[in-house]
C-alpha cells in the first residue's frame, strides 16, 4: 500500500542504484583490460594482412581515422602504442618480361666454315631490358642449384672450370679406318652481367683445349666469346657496342683445304660492331656497322713442311638497316637490308681466283609470342654476291634464320633452329656454298638438380659451280647432376657422321666424356 501511495519516489531511487552499479562495472572492466590480455578466442578475428574488413565499404573521411582499414586496425592496437598510418603503395602495373634467350645449340657449324659474327639486331619495341635482368636474377635466387656468381658492386662475375675425360673413336674425323684415342678436355668460361640502373653490359667467354694422347696430331683448341655494351643515350635513343670471336679448327682432308695436311689448322674470326637505334613510338629504326677479320693457320704436311694459308685471309665490312613495328606485345614484324664487302689479303688465291666480292641481302621477318610458352623469331629473304673475278658467276640463293623456344612444361624445354646462308669457299671452280642447317634440342629436368639434354642436327653444303655436295648429321645425349651451386658432374655421348663430296672422305665418330664442373 505504501508503494502504491509513493510510486514515483521508489522508481527514482531504483534508477539511481542501477546507474551506480553500471558505472562500477564499467570501471572494473576498464581496469582489468589494462592489466590482463584479451582472450584470443573471445576476440573477433582480424582480417588477413592487406585485406579490408569490408572491401566494398567507402573510405571514411573527415575527423577520426582516415579509412575503414585504419579504424579497424585501431581497435586492435596495443595499449600505449599509436596507430600506424596506412602504408603508401604504388599502383600495380602489368609486369612484362622479354622473351627468353635462345640457348646455344649442342653442335656448332661444320668444321671449315667461316663463321659470321654479324649477329642479330635488338628486336624493336621489346619490353625494357631492366625488367628481363631482374627476372633473371630472381630466377637464379629461386633456383637452389644456380650459381650466384661474384658480385663486385655493379658487375656479377660467373667463372667456371670444366674438366672431363673419355674416349674418341675418330679424333681427326677422317675416312677409312681411323685410330681411336683417349681424350682429355679442359675448358674455362666466364660470364659477366651488369647490375646498373641505366645501360647494360654482358659478356660470355669460353676457351678449351682437347688432347688425344694416342693421336697427337688431333690436339686442338676451340673457343668462342661475345661482349655487348648497351648505352641508353635518351629515352628513345640507344647505342650498342659489341665484340666477338670464334676459334675452331679444320679437319685434315677437308674439301676446303688446298693441300692435305697431317694435323688440324686453326680458323680464327674476330670482329667489332656498333649500332644506333632510334624509336618513334611503336616504330624502331636501327643502323648497324660491323668489321670482321678471318684468318687461317698454316698447314703441316706429312713430311713436316709448313704451308701458308694467307691467301684465304680476308676482312669483311658490313652495314645493315632494320625497321620494325610493334604491332602487339607478342608480334613485332621487321624488314632489313644488308650490304657488305669482303676483301682478301691476296689478290689471287692458290687456285688463281680473285675472290674479293660484294653482297646484298634483303629480309622480312618477325618476333612472335604465340602463347606464354612459345616464343621465337623468324626471318627469310634472298641474297646475291658478285665477285671481282669474271670467271666466278654470281652466288645467289635464299637466306633464312628461324629460332623457336617451346616451354612444354615447367621441367621441359624444346628449342628448334634453322638457318640458310651463303658461305665462302676455296674449292677450285666453285663460286661459293649454300649451307643449310636444322637443329633440335630437348632439355628435361628429371630432378631439380638432374638435367637431361638430347640434341640432333643436320647440315647440307652445296657448292655452286661444281657438282659437289656434303651432308652431315650429329646426335648427342648429355646428363648433368648438380651436387651444389658450385659443383656439378656431367656425362655425354656424341655421334657424328659425314657423307663427303669425294670418294673416301666419309667418316663416323663417337665420343664419350665424363667430367666435373666447378663454378662459384
Amino acid at each position: 500500500m505504501a508503494l502504491r501511495r509513493r510510486p514515483a519516489r521508489y522508481v527514482r531511487l531504483l534508477g539511481l542504484a542501477t546507474a551506480l552499479a553500471c558505472a562500477d562495472a564499467v570501471a572494473f572492466a576498464s581496469a582489468m583490460a589494462q592489466t590482463l590480455p584479451m582472450d584470443p578466442a573471445a576476440a573477433p578475428v582480424p582480417p588477413p594482412a592487406g585485406m579490408d574488413p569490408d572491401p566494398y565499404a567507402p573510405a571514411l573521411r573527415g575527423s577520426g581515422p582516415t579509412s575503414m582499414r585504419q579504424a579497424y586496425k585501431g581497435a586492435y592496437a596495443p595499449v600505449g602504442q599509436p596507430v600506424r598510418p596506412p602504408k603508401k603503395t604504388k599502383p600495380r602495373t602489368l609486369r612484362q618480361t622479354a622473351p627468353a634467350p635462345v640457348p646455344a645449340p649442342l653442335f656448332g657449324p661444320a668444321a671449315g666454315t667461316a663463321p659470321d659474327l654479324a649477329g642479330t639486331l635488338p628486336t624493336p619495341g621489346l619490353p625494357a631490358i631492366e625488367q628481363a635482368r631482374r627476372a633473371r636474377r630472381k630466377a637464379v635466387q629461386d633456383d637452389p642449384y644456380a650459381p650466384l656468381g661474384i658480385d663486385t658492386g655493379g658487375l656479377i662475375w660467373r667463372p667456371s672450370i670444366d674438366v672431363s675425360g673419355g674416349y674418341d673413336t675418330n679424333p681427326n674425323r677422317v675416312g677409312g679406318r681411323p685410330r681411336g684415342s683417349t681424350t682429355f678436355r679442359q675448358e674455362g668460361a666466364l660470364s659477366v652481367e651488369s647490375d646498373w640502373e641505366r645501360h647494360a653490359f654482358t659478356a660470355n667467354l669460353r676457351g678449351a683445349y682437347q688432347e688425344y694422347p694416342s693421336v697427337r696430331s688431333a690436339n686442338r683448341p676451340d673457343g668462342a666469346g661475345v661482349a655487348d655494351l648497351r648505352i641508353d643515350v635518351l629515352r628513345d635513343t640507344q647505342v650498342d657496342l659489341g665484340a666477338a670471336y670464334l676459334l675452331t679448327t679444320e679437319r685434315p682432308g677437308s674439301l676446303e683445304q688446298p693441300v692435305v695436311g697431317s694435323k688440324r689448322s686453326t680458323i680464327l674470326t674476330a670482329g667489332t660492331s656498333a649500332m644506333l637505334t632510334q624509336r618513334f613510338g611503336a616504330v624502331a629504326v636501327s643502323l648497324r656497322g660491323a668489321v670482321d677479320r678471318t684468318s687461317y693457320g698454316d698447314l703441316t704436311q706429312a713430311n713436316g713442311l709448313e704451308v701458308s694459308q694467307g691467301d684465304r685471309d680476308f676482312n669483311a665490312y658490313g652495314l645493315r638497316l632494320r625497321t620494325g613495328y610493334q604491332a602487339t606485345p607478342g608480334l613485332q614484324p621487321f624488314v632489313e637490308a644488308t650490304v657488305d664487302k669482303r676483301v682478301y689479303d691476296s689478290t689471287l688465291d692458290v687456285s688463281g681466283y680473285d675472290r674479293t666480292s660484294s653482297g646484298v641481302q634483303g629480309r622480312v621477318g618477325s618476333t612472335f609470342e604465340i602463347t606464354r610458352t612459345v616464343t621465337g623469331e623468324a626471318s627469310a629473304g634472298y641474297g646475291v654476291r658478285q665477285y671481282e673475278d669474271p670467271r666466278l658467276a654470281d652466288l645467289r640463293g635464299p637466306v633464312a634464320d628461324v629460332a623457336l623456344i617451346w616451354s612444354a612444361t615447367p621441367l621441359t624445354t624444346v628449342t628448334l633452329r634453322g638457318t640458310a646462308s651463303l658461305a665462302e669457299t676455296t674449292v677450285v671452280g666453285a663460286t661459293g656454298a649454300q649451307v643449310r642447317t636444322v637443329a633440335a634440342e630437348v632439355s628435361h629436368a628429371l630432378l631439380r638438380n638432374l638435367i637431361l639434354v638430347g640434341a640432333a642436327s643436320f647440315t647440307s653444303t652445296d657448292y655452286q659451280g661444281v657438282p659437289l655436295r656434303e651432308t652431315s648429321y650429329a646426335t648427342g645425349l648429355k646428363l648433368e647432376y648438380r651436387l651444389t651451386r658450385s659443383v656439378a658432374l656431367n656425362a655425354s655421348f656424341t655421334h657424328e657422321r659425314l657423307n663427303g663430296a669425294t670418294v673416301g672422305s666419309d667418316y663416323t665418330a663417337n665420343t664419350f666424356l665424363v667430367g666435373m664442373k666447378l663454378q662459384p
